[in-house]
This record gives structure tokens, C-alpha cells and sequence, in this order.
């Protein structure tokens, strides 16, 4: 739990600024603050496109009144 690890660092190198308030602080990338929130990661599985035409069948729009014809 450093604060480079956090979600709120902004990383400029050894230094870097911590976002967590209005104020932005330089810290150091192996600072540690109370405040630590982890970064999230989402790890999202690979589909072909072939899977999702089978998931989701092509839906038919309804037939609607013809257009009006000009005389």
C-alpha cells in the first residue's frame, strides 16, 4: 500500500501528485498516506462476434402503416 499504487497518484517519475483533495500534494512514490484506495482493475473475457449473434438473435421490426400515397 504505497501511493503509487493508489488511485488518486498521478505518477511524474520518482515524485509524483497525490488527487485525493483540492489540493494537490507532491509526494513521494513510496509515501504512504490513511487515505489509500486501491486502483481497479477489470479483467473482461474476450467474445467473438460469433458468440454474440448466437447470444442475441437479430430482432425483426414490426411492420408499421404503409406511407401515405400523394395524389
Amino acid at each position: 500500500m504505497k501511493c503509487n499504487e493508489c488511485k488518486y497518484w498521478i505518477d511524474q517519475g520518482y515524485m509524483g501528485s497525490c488527487k485525493r483533495y483540492p489540493v494537490t500534494e507532491t509526494k513521494a512514490a513510496q509515501d504512504w498516506c490513511g487515505e489509500y484506495v486501491a486502483k481497479t482493475v477489470l479483467t473482461l473475457p474476450v467474445v467473438t462476434t460469433e458468440e454474440l449473434v448466437e447470444a442475441f438473435p437479430t430482432i425483426r421490426k414490426k411492420p408499421g402503416r404503409p406511407p401515405k400515397e400523394e395524389s
